[in-house]
């Protein structure tokens, strides 16, 4: 049965196809496969990654940042591997001097490769992928590993202006086992937020991101220098 569902999943993605032409100023979460797991390459904002709203009859909607691992770029996973994201938490809202309550505001994902559409509230909590029956999927990288995608971003009507946090990490059906990335966070401009109250935003947000493993590892690793030299 599960061999008969992934192929599903496989057909539904060759029938809407994924992968996406890089666009001029659009911004990627990019990964690979290191050390048996997925590692994101920081970005400009460490681990946060920016995106923003439209305007007009788009005012609503987002597409950025994508998702990409092309191996022309030094990355790429294995070939046909899905990937899929977890949300950490429920929706994170900026004011533009704190972070406060969303209210009833969301922001739904739109569903790929026969996936229902995903909704981040305030009560929404933690919600998982799934690889059988499909749920929270971000794309399939081609036979040659390549993936590039973008996931599509709607804010709910009467939304308050600020800045929309998603905290979250990604997933894959590797049959290997490769576990998951450390989080990550969106944080994404809605109504047209002042950069200076955005900006203050996205280093807030920051603080709410985990610290990734390996860097924890390395900074646990200079305290023990450090304490070695001090016994010395």
């Amino acid at each position: 049965m599960k061999k008969l569902t992934t192929t599903l999943i496989l057909l539904s993605f060759s029938v809407c196809p994924l992968l996406a032409q890089d666009e001029e100023g659009h911004s990627d979460i990019e990964f690979s496969y290191v050390g048996g797991a997925i590692e994101v390459e920081p970005g400009g904002e460490g681990f946060v990654f920016e995106g923003e709203f439209g305007e007009g009859p788009f005012a609503n909607s987002a597409s950025e940042p994508g998702f990409a691992s092309e191996p022309e770029e030094g990355l790429g996973i294995n070939p046909n591997n899905i990937i899929g994201f977890n949300l950490l938490d429920s929706l994170f809202y900026w004011d533009g001097t704190q972070f406060t309550s969303p209210g009833d505001a969301s922001i739904t994902i739109a569903g790929v490769g026969g996936a229902a559409d995903t909704v981040v509230s305030a009560s929404t909590g933690v919600q998982l992928p799934s690889f059988v029956t499909p749920a929270n999927l971000v794309g399939q990288a081609d036979d040659g590993g390549d993936f590039h995608t973008d996931l599509d971003f709607t804010m709910s009507d009467g939304a308050p202006v600020g800045g929309y946090g998603l905290l979250m990490s990604l997933s894959t059906d590797d049959p290997a086992g490769i576990a998951d990335s450390d989080p990550l966070g969106i944080f994404l401009n809605f109504g047209g937020l002042d950069e200076a109250a955005f900006e203050a935003g996205v280093e807030a947000f920051g603080a709410v991101v985990p610290e990734p493993s390996s860097l924890m590892l390395v900074g646990l690793s200079l305290l023990g220098i450090g304490f070695l030299r001090r016994k010395r």
